[in-house]
């Protein structure tokens, strides 16, 4: 599941556990902002599938459960000649948001209250529509009119980010979550709901302990994960009264019934096999799946709790998979920093360890001997908190390798390389050069 980055902690008490505007305007929401749907993100990714996103610096953006706009805010401050416009049902977090947009001064950003049922856009459309934590955690009419709001008001080359919880992952998750509520939904207190939740989950965790089985391992799992969230996330990702997962085939059924396609998935990590041991993509092969239903295997195979579906319009025309000639026109970045110290001897293998898995040294994930990969490299990390332009980048490499680059196919040999990183989540893209949020993709 994304890491998202926190923009304020607070320390707010426990509220409603019902869905609604109440429950939010009580608790209000943690103030989040996900990297993953920046519009500059969004648009690379359309990119290398065929589709030529709008502009992102100039782009009108819509986000559905905004919150307190937190999000939606660092969007703005980073795109200030885009537009952006985000609704929700709590009229507190809305005005909290208004307030701190106008001390920020973020005058092209717009908040207001407002139902998915029964908003009105008139003549609107919007290059960028995101719906993140919301698709799951409301009824199936709210779902209906997500899908119409998007068919009627996304541009016509426009990109739709869409969240949801996913089967089979999200199931024993479920069944825990199922457990307390039917603890804490006999309270009237929310307090008292709260701990009458905990005080159920920690029972689950003693009985646990030692137990024996081929689920128990899932279980404990989930029991440390969900136990580990703060109340306000606890609360709203938990005990909200509806919480309704789907699998991936059939969410994908629902937008194609509503003229919308899947481009592909922001959580570039689980989308790819390329990331996968060479016998499990083997297997895939000899399957030959069809690109959708190939996502549904890996949706079993990772145990997928969490998707992050890319929509645009059925008639738009664009590749299933992602084109690596496609890589010029957008920026690149990348997590890898050298683990030691570097050789300056032709050949010899540079370690390369993942920012943030522990100290220089540890956590070493590659080893790379080509020198044309190895000059590459060090042109990113050379600037590691910003995204470059990969067109650049690479011609410079060429000629910084000399020799080492003019073997036929060497060009084609980098590109696959960042392509298969980025399958990784090693690497990101961006369709603007920006700097780095700091956060990542996991499962």
């Amino acid at each position: 599941m994304t890491t998202p980055e926190e923009v304020d902690l607070g320390d707010p008490v426990a509220a409603v556990v019902e869905t609604g505007p109440d429950a939010y305007d009580e608790t209000p929401y943690r103030a989040f902002r996900f990297p993953e749907t920046h519009p500059t993100r969004l648009a690379a990714l359309a990119r290398l599938h065929g589709l030529a996103a709008p502009d992102p610096n100039c782009a009108r953006v819509l986000e559905f459960g905004c919150a307190g706009g937190s999000n939606l805010a660092a969007m703005a401050r980073t795109l200030p000649t885009a537009e952006f416009h985000g609704i929700d049902l709590s009229a507190t977090q809305i005005e909290q948001g208004r307030r701190q947009a106008i001390a920020a001064g973020l005058g092209n950003l717009r908040l207001d209250v407002a139902d998915i049922l029964d908003v009105d856009f008139g003549d609107a459309r919007y290059d960028y529509m995101i719906a993140h934590g919301v698709f799951s955690w409301v009824p199936d009419p709210v779902r209906e009119r997500l899908f119409e709001l998007i068919r009627r008001h996304l541009a016509p080359t426009g990109i739709a980010y869409v969240s949801y919880n996913t089967l089979p992952g999200w199931s024993v998750n479920e069944a825990v979550a199922e457990m307390m509520r039917l603890e804490a939904g006999e309270l009237a207190d929310t307090e008292g709901r709260l701990h009458a939740a905990r005080a159920t989950l920690e029972t689950f965790r003693a009985l646990f302990d030692g137990a024996h089985g081929p689920h128990t391992e899932l279980v404990r799992y989930e029991l440390d994960h969900i136990g580990g969230k703060d109340a306000v996330v606890f609360l709203h990702d938990e005990l909200e009264a509806t919480s309704d997962p789907c699998y991936f085939l059939q969410f994908v059924e629902w937008a194609a019934e509503h003229d919308l396609r899947q481009v592909t998935d922001a959580a570039l990590p689980t989308l790819w096999p390329n990331a996968l041991p060479q016998q499990a993509r083997q297997a895939l092969a000899r399957r030959g799946l069809s690109w959708l239903k190939a996502q549904q295997y890996l949706d079993y195979l990772q145990w997928r709790r969490f998707r992050r579906s890319v929509l645009c319009h059925a008639e738009v025309a664009l590749d299933e998979l992602p084109n690596p000639t496609r890589l010029d026109g957008l920026y690149v970045q990348t997590r890898l920093r050298p683990s030691g110290p570097i050789s300056v001897a032709p050949g010899m293998p540079i370690k390369y360890r993942v920012d943030g898995l522990g100290a220089a040294g540890s956590g070493d994930v590659m080893q790379v001997t080509d020198p044309l990969i190895q000059a590459f490299m060090h042109r990113l990390w050379a600037t590691p908190h910003h995204f470059q332009a990969f067109r650049e980048t690479l011609d410079a490499t060429m000629k910084d390798a000399g020799n080492a680059a003019s073997a036929p196919g060497r060009e084609a040999v980098l590109r696959d390389w960042v392509m298969t990183n980025l399958a990784r989540g090693w690497m990101d893209i961006a369709a603007t050069p920006r700097e780095v949020s700091g956060t990542r993709l996991a499962p």
